[in-house]
């Protein structure tokens, strides 16, 4: 079980003036204008429970000279969520500039709202539940000697449900689905050495959406789009053909390389989409129809003594066409929409992805430190409706530290801290910020990098985090 309370959290968007001199940026006026002082604050908790149970049943006959292992068992889970979600729009003062949210007073308008004459009844307010009901059977042998072959199939059935506290007139007031998958898988292993090893394997799997994606809320969080959820999303299949070699020289030591294709029936992405205006936009999870991922991956990890480094690197050709919406004039009829297409990487997903470690590990001390470095390349993080509007994110790289030291047997101390060298990351649109300039009548955007050919839509700074306790392993 888990369990989640946010009993105020409050957030204030405001249009700041931004003062120059000298072509440079000198300041901004965060003076709350009258009636543009709205400011945002919700109270959240929630309750999580997840239960399942498990059974297996082995038999290993002895068949055509050699043990053939059988295997059959079974799955049911059951999870459920209970969500409150209020939500008021009280007005900020307006008599100077804004500091903090705390000190800045907020009362209702009108007047009467604070009384109880308003309604904060929404979607968010839910209950659902997921059953997944699911059995299998396999049988693992031996082929030729050298080769193992593990094959079996999974079949699984899907009931999801919720249920909000708006009214039966409301689209989407509650909902269910149900779905069955058969999942089929074979696994070959050829062993070349004691320490080598080759694996083909082909199997299909399946995603389900979450039921904070599938209950038709409407959330405002503070960031740049409301978010809406989706009863009609369906969940992801998958086909996955994985290859991979592993070379095993010492106990702790490894290197592996692999090759990987996969294809994608329903994926979901998280899409900028219209309400009722071009300036009405949201954040909504929807299906495109098919994506494409297929690329190489490599692992190595090396000790010398108690110290060592791992280090694995991941490229990822990544490939979805979506449609999307394109404004154009045309002389005699006027400015018109037209649709088209356009390929891209899945949402989230980078063409490179490396990590570098440093290791020391001293078990008899009970010692290990472990300092990180990651880098994620160019990725898609937000999707647009409109023709080369999609919102990527630059290269980043994060350094981290973590430690943990055992104290007693069962007790440790661990530490982390994160981000070592402050990387910032920053998103883009793929269009020189000077062409966004010449469309604004002189206005010039802030904080974009000089001659690039892109414009900058959001930076933002997480600067050190850090994060310790004491862990008991029961």
């Amino acid at each position: 079980m888990a369990k989640k309370e946010t009993p105020d959290q409050s957030w204030y968007n405001f249009d700041a003036t931004v003062k120059k001199s000298g072509g440079k940026i000198t300041g901004i006026d965060s003076t709350v204008k009258q009636d543009k002082g709205l400011m945002t604050a919700i109270w959240q908790h929630n309750k999580d429970q997840d239960l399942a149970g498990y059974a297996n049943l082995t038999y290993t006959p002895h068949l055509f000279g050699q043990d053939v292992e059988f295997e059959t068992g079974g799955l049911y889970r059951y999870k459920t969520r209970d969500n409150y979600y209020n939500k008021y729009d009280p007005q900020s003062d307006t008599t100077g500039a804004f500091h903090t949210i705390g000190a800045t007073p907020r009362y209702f308008t009108p007047a009467d709202y604070a009384t109880g004459n308003i309604t904060a009844v929404n979607a968010n307010s839910y209950t659902a539940h997921e059953k997944i009901a699911a059995g299998y059977i396999q049988a693992k042998f031996m082929l030729a000697g050298a080769l193992q072959v593990l094959g079996g199939v999974r079949v699984e059935n899907t009931q999801q449900d919720y249920t909000t506290v708006m009214p039966e007139t409301f689209t989407g007031a509650f909902g269910s689905i149900h779905y069955t998958d058969v999942l089929p898988s074979v696994h070959l292993k050829y062993l070349i050495r004691h320490n080598q090893n080759l694996r083909l394997s082909y199997f299909k799997s399946v995603s389900r959406p979450g039921f904070g994606e599938v209950v038709p809320f409407s959330l405002s969080t503070g960031e740049q789009f409301t978010e809406l959820g989706n009863p009609y999303l369906k969940h992801v299949r998958a086909d996955n053909i994985d290859l991979r070699y592993e070379l095993f020289p010492h106990i702790a030591d490894q290197i592996l390389i692999g090759a990987f294709y996969k294809q994608l029936q329903n994926p979901i992405e998280y899409f900028v989409v219209r309400d009722a205006s071009p300036s009405a936009l949201y954040v909504k999870p929807q299906n495109a129809n098919k994506a494409t991922n297929f690329g190489a991956e490599a692992v190595i990890t090396k000790y010398f003594g108690k110290f060592g480094f791992s280090a694995n690197y991941t490229y990822t050709h990544s490939r979805i066409t979506t449609p999307k919406l394109v404004y154009e004039y045309t002389a005699g009829t006027g400015n018109q929409t037209v649709s088209t297409s356009q390929s891209r990487p899945l949402q989230g997903q980078a063409d490179h992805i490396g990590n570098l470690s440093l290791l020391y590990k001293d078990p008899v001390f009970g010692l290990d430190v472990q300092l990180a470095l990651s880098y994620i390349g160019n990725r898609v993080v937000q999707v647009s409706q409109y023709y080369n509007l999609d919102i990527w994110q630059k290269p980043i790289q994060q350094l981290d530290l973590s430690l943990e030291k055992r104290i007693v047997r069962r007790l440790a101390f661990y530490a982390k801290i994160n981000n070592l060298t402050n990387s910032k990351p920053k998103q883009y649109i793929k269009i020189p910020y000077s062409v966004v300039n010449g469309n604004f009548n002189g206005y010039s955007i802030p904080f974009q990098d000089a001659g690039s050919n892109y414009t900058v839509v959001q930076r933002d700074t997480y600067q050190l985090n850090f994060l310790a306790g004491f862990r008991y392993k029961f």
